[in-house]
């Protein structure tokens, strides 16, 4: 996959979590991707996240680097790191798998998560 290509599958695209275990966003927090160049941004919410935001960088031809934060259903500040690989499966639904950690409270930890592409 090279860059084009994964700007094409992530640019303009919704996931949800499929596999958060350690983390807060579920299948209602619903993520939503732009990417110009090499910039990944995009927002969150739902669940239990009342809004969130994320910013990156393509580092490699399946690759992204994420930093986010979000305020919870809560009222809590939380903010993190991501390291991700974009793929798509043979039926063509984009995934990202992530190993990620908070950089708030728990820093030095970290756990992994998996999202699927939001077909509306």
């Amino acid at each position: 996959m090279d860059q084009k290509s994964l700007v094409a599958l992530l640019h303009g695209r919704q996931f949800v979590a499929v596999d958060n275990a350690g983390g807060l966003s579920g299948p209602q927090t619903v993520f939503t991707y732009e990417v110009t160049g090499d910039v990944v941004k995009g927002s969150y919410a739902g669940g239990a996240i009342a809004e969130g935001t994320l910013l990156g960088k393509v580092v490699g031809p399946d690759r992204i680097s994420l930093v986010y934060h979000c305020l919870t259903a809560d009222g809590l500040l939380k903010a993190g790191w991501s390291e991700g690989v974009v793929a798509v499966d043979h039926k063509g639904i984009v995934s990202l798998a992530f190993e990620w950690g908070w950089l708030s409270k728990d820093a030095g930890s970290s756990e992994t998560s998996s999202y699927a592409e939001l077909k509306n």
